[in-house]
């Protein structure tokens, strides 16, 4: 009997050591999955903020920097969303201070984009404004211009209307003369 009960000890003590073996595994596995994750992240956020800085800094017109910010801004909030959905999705080790540090970097980002946002609309409008009003002034321009080109095609065209009516009346003149 004491065999069996020191065989049924051994055992138990073998079936720990594979459990906890398991469970460490499983650990560096996890771990693994999330470096992982962290440098498709990493890459994924500088792809994006290269691609959408080379695609949208030619476009802008004026107030480069303010511009730039909002549009970086706006790309890191986003990507602050979407790596908090996904590590809340995947990993099932998320701690409260983890939640809170995202909640807290999306406040921040949020803040700021809302503030740069807040002191560049004023000015935009302004601009905005201008440009339109320029832009208006150049149309009015252009269409005065056709106009008084018409003006002018309409001024040709009578001068040659009262010429072919001379030459009508002449005509008519030397019909009546050779008619006599």
């Amino acid at each position: 009997m004491i065999s069996l009960n020191a065989a049924i000890s051994t055992q138990k003590a073998i079936n720990t050591k594979f459990d906890d073996a398991v469970i460490t595994q499983n650990k560096k596995v996890n771990r693994f999955y999330e470096e992982i994750s962290i440098i498709l992240g990493f890459i994924l956020a500088a792809f994006s903020f290269i691609g959408l800085n080379i695609s949208k800094i030619p476009k802008i017109d004026d107030d480069l920097f303010p511009k730039f910010l909002i549009i970086n801004l706006s790309l890191i909030v986003v990507l602050i969303v979407l790596f908090g959905i996904i590590k809340f999705l995947i990993f099932d080790n998320i701690k409260k201070n983890h939640i809170i540090g995202w909640i807290i970097s999306l406040i921040v980002s949020m803040v700021c984009l809302l503030t740069i946002i807040g002191f560049l609309s004023p000015k935009e409008e302004e601009r905005t404004f201008k440009r339109y009003k320029n832009e208006e002034i150049k149309t009015q321009k252009i269409y005065e211009d056709k106009i008084e080109d018409l003006k002018d095609i309409i001024e040709k065209q009578k001068v040659d209307i009262d010429n072919l009516k001379e030459d009508i009346d002449r005509l008519e003149r030397n019909q009546d003369k050779i008619s006599k």
